[in-house]
């Protein structure tokens, strides 16, 4: 499931990225 979130955060660009990134951050916290 991660793999696929980073290659789509790549695709969307980098600004989606790191909110895709803050987003499964705070679901693990």
């Amino acid at each position: 499931m991660k793999k696929d979130i980073c290659i789509v955060g790549i695709a969307g660009g980098s600004a989606s990225g790191k909110t895709t990134i803050v987003n499964n951050i705070k679901e693990l916290f």
